[in-house]
């Protein structure tokens, strides 16, 4: 599919299913499993805090077995860990 200037290029998220052994190919969100780890604590999306929300985003995030529901997001993405500390305003050693 392509448009005008848009590059010529699939717009359907494509995968693998391994229950029913076909290629899927459709629009996919990670809306729904986070929706579903908020569901597991009671809430949605509508109904859940700034706090709640960023929780799950994480949860999902730092979960191995979820790395699936994340794939799509961008094959160009990359991320590393950083250990964040906040210094003292006097001078004196950072806070741990």
């Amino acid at each position: 599919m392509g448009s005008g200037s848009l590059e010529k290029q699939p717009y359907l998220f494509a995968f693998f299913d391994p229950i029913t052994g076909i290629e899927v190919k459709g629009i996919s969100s990670i809306l729904e499993p986070i929706e579903a780890i908020l569901f597991t604590s009671g809430k949605s999306l509508e109904s859940c805090s700034d706090e709640e929300l960023k929780f799950a985003v994480h949860k999902l995030l730092s979960n191995t077995n979820s790395s699936g529901a994340i794939d799509f997001l961008s094959r160009h993405a990359s991320f590393e860990k950083r250990e964040f500390w906040v210094k003292k305003s006097n001078g004196g050693p950072p806070l741990q």
